[in-house]
């Protein structure tokens, strides 16, 4: 918490009520409510993966935090992202905190966007310490969301790439073509983003060596793929624009877009100034506990996540990696390697704290990011042990 300055400090407290605890007490079940954030003044506390039939003493700590900092970071996530906490929160000894409602959360972040870098930087730490303490658990493959573009049926399906849709670097999606809409698929820093282009919007399309571009109000798009893949993109949306309905409903950008923390403009901000990596299959990007403070983002191709010669995870285009280093300014704690002929963008730790310094807001942005990647990671590793029923937390 050296991080955060006695101004800081300050605006925390006149936002939170001041409560106190014994040693045993529950601050707050996991599966309730992440209304509050607590800022812990002094004391122990700690955080327990705790089933309704266990007792505080009997169920395992996950992870312990001495004061000053923060728990129930989950309050942190714009509603409903993160409606429930993931673990319980106990005293370790006599506690005295600060409960930060959600609401007023929201107003600091607004309103005091420099202060609160400190704050989400801190908060940061502690999700990636929960997570890193399961760090010898396997890490379970992320559940694909329903697709919302897949409501209607796709005609024409390619995978391509687009500059218009991040600033000046390229990003690999698909493109679906249904009967009203042109669609565009990308992920940009573990988000994924879904563009929809109704078809009566689409004023003209050319196709000009391999570049097929649709003109829409207020925009060019250009979407690069093979000249052959391009003309017949533009033929079949053509063809369909004569039977598109007049006034097309717009179409959701899907629950992921909807919840994001970071808008397109912050992704291409962040990512303008990264530079471009290539890497052969089987090489090793980065090795296990190696200094590193960089972070990554997969544009081509793809790559695993190895410790002791398991996979841990695959990374495909528009996942990033390297924030546990990045965030704790910390050796690396597992191997990344080319799965396939890869191309990456790395993302400067010194670009990052420029950004950062100019655009506090943005920064703050990040760092909820980070606090969102990571707290999933958390809940699906939880998950995980929960389904094998592994009483070992």
């Amino acid at each position: 918490m050296k991080a955060i300055e006695k101004e800081t400090w300050d605006i925390l407290i006149q936002a939170g009520s001041q409560k106190g605890f014994s040693a045993d007490d529950i601050i707050q079940y996991q599966g309730t409510a992440a209304n509050s954030l607590y800022l812990v003044v002094s004391g122990r506390v700690n955080l327990r993966w705790m089933p309704k039939s266990k007792k505080a003493k009997s169920a395992k700590v996950v992870c312990a935090f001495d004061a000053p900092c923060f728990v129930s970071v989950e309050a942190l996530m714009p509603s409903p992202m993160w409606p429930t906490t993931i673990f319980t929160i106990s005293a370790a000894s006599h506690v005295q905190l600060f409960e930060i409602e959600r609401s007023h959360i929201a107003r600091l972040v607004d309103h005091y966007a420099k202060h609160m870098v400190g704050v989400l930087k801190a908060c940061s730490f502690v999700v990636v310490k929960m997570f890193t303490s399961l760090e010898n658990r396997d890490f379970p493959e992320e559940s694909a969301g329903k697709d919302e573009i897949l409501e209607e049926v796709p005609i024409r399906k390619a995978m391509c790439a687009t500059k218009a849709m991040a600033g000046t670097r390229s990003v690999n999606g698909a493109l679906y073509v249904t009967s009203s809409h042109v669609f565009f698929r990308y992920s940009l820093l573990g988000v994924q983003r879904t563009h929809s282009f109704p078809l009566v919007q689409i004023s003209s399309v050319a196709v000009e060596d391999n570049h097929f571009t649709m003109n829409v109000p207020k925009r060019k798009t250009y979407i690069c793929t093979s000249h052959k893949v391009a003309a017949d993109i533009a033929k079949t949306v053509l063809s369909l624009q004569d039977m598109a309905p007049e006034q097309a409903a717009p179409i959701s950008n899907g629950d992921a877009l909807s919840k994001a923390i970071m808008s397109d403009r912050d992704l291409e901000d962040i990512l303008v100034g990264s530079q471009s990596r290539n890497h052969d299959k089987g090489e090793v990007i980065i090795g296990l506990e190696k200094p590193t403070s960089n972070l990554f983002q997969v544009c081509q191709g793809s790559c695993n996540v190895v410790r002791n010669g398991e996979v841990l995870k695959t990374l495909q285009p528009g996942d990033i990696f390297g924030e546990i280093s990045f965030l704790l300014d910390c050796p690396t704690t597992a191997q990344v390697v080319a799965s396939s002929d890869v191309v990456l963008y790395e993302i400067p730790r010194k670009f990052l704290d420029n950004v950062c310094a100019v655009h506090p807001a943005l920064c703050s942005r990040l760092y909820q990011h980070f606090i969102s990647q990571n707290l999933t990671r958390l809940h699906n590793v939880k998950l995980a042990l929960a389904n094998e029923d592994r009483a070992v937390l």
